[in-house]
């Protein structure tokens, strides 16, 4: 890549951020450049330092930013974060009795770092193959039992499990686009029963399409799994049908099939997107 397409690359890194008030370390700016090619270390620190000197860019207590952000209130939310990520590490704990989970990771602005004092914590969970359902019911009826789940009216650091995703369709399926791809970068494992995680990612490799500098690790081999007990598969169908019967008057724009649910009681992608190209419209770029 050009210098010129480099520097691009780091406004409009830095751009996006901002739609969440969020200042960079250099190593996030660097491992979540948006840029459809990778990036060498070397030369990106110098287009950085250019756009530095040319104070198109500003370092503020070791953060970049383009010159509007409060720094105080990201080491104040990085703070909250790490307190409520100790609230899933927990409920983690907790869910991992549960034998058909393989994957629980945190996602949303306590993943990012960016949550508030008193902010939920939402998490997405891995199922076993066909057992997306009772995974869902298991889940909601433990975290209710331990008064850990998140409710309309009682949120404030409670759990809020709004992606369920069967280990056989593991590419998520909110658009190939640069918020999902944000997310899917941002989201942290909290239980992992066998590289669950690194199969994840390898099933989103298109995230590469906005995020080429993002590391990838390696894929543990995981051995096929025997499909369990057959008595599960009514157990299955009974638990979708009952619970969709009760969803129905509420649902609004949930995707919930036997292999994928997320509850989206507000989606931000059009918002954030939209935000995003205003704000590199601003810059030229």
């Amino acid at each position: 890549m050009e210098n010129g397409e480099v520097k691009n690359a780091i406004l409009k890194t830095l751009a996006y951020r901002e739609t969440f008030s969020y200042p960079m370390t250099f190593y996030q700016t660097y491992n979540l450049l948006i840029s459809d090619q990778k990036v060498g270390h070397n030369q990106f620190k110098d287009c950085l330092l250019e756009l530095l000197e040319a104070r198109r860019v500003t370092f503020d207590g070791n953060y970049f930013h383009l010159g509007t952000l409060d720094i105080r209130e990201r080491i104040r939310n990085e703070a909250f974060s790490e307190s409520l990520m100790g609230s899933a590490k927990l409920a983690a704990q907790m869910l991992a009795k549960i034998p058909f989970i393989r994957l629980v990771c945190v996602t949303g602005a306590v993943s990012a770092g960016n949550a508030k004092e008193n902010d939920d914590i939402d998490i997405m969970v891995v199922s076993s193959r066909g057992r997306l359902w009772l995974t869902r019911f298991l889940t909601v009826l433990l975290l209710k039992k331990k008064k850990m789940y998140r409710r309309d009216g009682d949120e404030k650091r409670k759990i809020c499990p709004n992606i369920f995703i069967d280990e056989e369709n593991l590419g998520w399926g909110g658009g190939s686009n640069i918020y999902t791809a944000h997310e899917i970068i941002l989201a942290k494992p909290v239980f992992d029963r066998g590289g669950y995680y690194f199969k994840f990612l390898k099933a989103n490799t298109w995230i590469k399409n906005h995020f080429a500098n993002f590391v990838f690790g390696e894929t543990p081999r995981i051995p096929a799994r025997k499909p369990s007990a057959f008595m599960f598969y009514p157990v299955e169908k009974m638990l979708m049908l009952s619970q969709l019967l009760y969803m129905r008057r509420k649902k609004t724009t949930e995707v919930t099939t036997s292999k994928v649910i997320h509850f989206k009681r507000t989606d931000h992608t059009d918002a954030v997107i939209a935000a995003y190209y205003q704000r590199c419209k601003v810059l030229g770029i």
